[in-house]
């Protein structure tokens, strides 16, 4: 293509483009209202928040703040698919923003998805490495990751820049006191003083030391659901020392063997707030077995309903104290009297119903952020209340011409329980 050819294709192109290039329209001016509304600050309601930011956006789709705005006021009210979608385009928009990137991680964090959550706070922190708010919300994320490592990391650079939750957080116990899910293994070794409502000179006592283990799981954590499971039973030698009569008042004494379980399961809401302890009510359902060996067997069982509350306070970093104290409303009792001999026939007394406490009062000291031990002191007070007559039949059905009923009774249980405890 010679010169000429050259400049005349120029003077076609620049004749055509102005006529060919597509029209960008500058956009509508909105009232001052419809920003003020949006940006307001809180001021405004959300109804009308959302409305103002959405006239901005639909106006100007690449407003940046707009959905930025929208997307926090969207989260306060929980809707948080939109409050995602929001801060995702904000994000688009406007990359370099710490915020966006830190709320869309709290959104995740309500979604329950921790791996989004972290990649968030992350991208924050990437583009401010002083964004305190980012250290601090991933670090509660790390925690519930079972991260304790990073999430101790974190929360202590959010808390040196200044994040006051991160360091009233360190300050209450820290990270060594957040990790919510707990497997307990313990050993007990109680008192047991048992004894029958009779008139002299009849009687019925048992007396002794009873080794017990427990294996159990617990949640707990700050301002959130609480729930506890455990089961104890007997081991090695469980038996007491009987120190009763015959029916006639003659006086008896032996040995006692014995077989003692107890399972249980407790619900309720821990509170902590920005008080120096947490404090957890809970209620639960429980079921309780003895099996006593008296020459013949008596099992008992019932059922009852714990309603208690758990307080505890760090008095430092690795170290705790606590209470427990909970009221046992019993229900369902049954007692089995079962010969080892076919002479006579199994009878099985229903029991009356009489509540009975706890207390415990542990101490624990956490020498790795795993690892936890515990000593606790405990008693426990429990009674029977007395079963109507039933009638006492040989093996074959036939009747003796004999009734017989449980009396009523009370036992004092009280000891120690030493637990290991996996914290993760």
């Amino acid at each position: 293509m010679n010169l000429r050819q050259r400049i005349v294709v120029c003077l076609l192109v620049l004749l055509v483009a102005p006529s060919a290039a597509p029209a960008q329209a500058e956009p509508a001016r909105l009232d001052a209202s419809v920003y003020k509304a949006c940006f307001s600050s809180g001021a405004a309601k959300a109804e009308d928040v959302i409305a103002a930011c959405s006239a901005i956006v639909d106006n100007n789709p690449r407003a940046a703040e707009a959905f930025y705005n929208r997307g926090v006021v969207r989260m306060g009210l929980n809707q948080l698919d939109g409050a995602l979608a929001d801060f995702s385009r904000a994000i688009e928009l406007n990359p370099r923003d710490p915020d966006a990137w830190n709320n869309r991680g709290l959104v995740n964090d309500r979604l329950g998805r921790p791996a989004e959550a972290v990649f968030d706070f992350s991208r924050a922190i990437e583009i401010d490495d002083a964004y305190g708010k980012g250290y601090n919300n991933r670090g509660r994320v790390y925690i519930r990751l079972g991260r304790t490592a990073e999430a101790d990391r974190d929360l202590k650079k959010a808390a040196g820049l200044g994040v006051k939750e991160a360091e009233s957080y360190l300050k209450s116990g820290g990270i060594a006191f957040a990790i919510p899910h707990r497997f307990e293994l313990a050993f007990s070794w109680s008192r047991y003083d048992y004894k029958e409502d009779l008139i002299p000179p009849l009687k019925s006592t048992e007396t002794g030391w009873v080794p017990q283990v427990r294996l159990g799981y617990s949640y707990m954590a700050d301002d959130r659901f609480y729930f506890r499971a455990f089961g104890d039973a007997s081991v090695a030698d469980d038996d007491t020392d009987y120190d009763g009569s015959t029916m006639g008042g003659a006086p008896l004494k032996d040995t006692t063997r014995n077989d003692f379980a107890r399972l249980e399961i407790n619900a309720g809401h821990t509170f902590k707030g920005n008080l120096p302890v947490s404090i957890t009510p809970y209620a639960g359902v429980g079921w309780r077995y003895w099996k006593r060996d008296i020459g013949y067997n008596e099992f008992y069982s019932w059922w009852y309903l714990p309603v208690g509350v758990k307080v505890l306070y760090p008095m430092a970093e690795r170290f705790t104290i606590g209470l427990n104290a909970s009221v046992n409303f019993m229900f369902d009792g049954r007692m089995t009297i079962s010969y080892k001999d076919d002479t006579f026939a199994n009878t099985t007394l229903r029991l009356g119903n009489r509540p009975g406490g706890l207390v415990e009062l542990p101490v624990s000291w956490r020498p790795r952020v795993n690892w936890a031990f515990t000593v606790t002191p405990w008693y426990e007070y429990s009674e029977i209340g007395e079963s109507p007559w039933e009638r006492f039949y040989y093996a074959d059905g036939t009747y003796t011409g004999f009734v017989v009923r449980e009396p009523s009774s009370r036992t004092h249980q009280h000891g120690v329980r030493v637990s290991t405890e996996y914290l993760f």
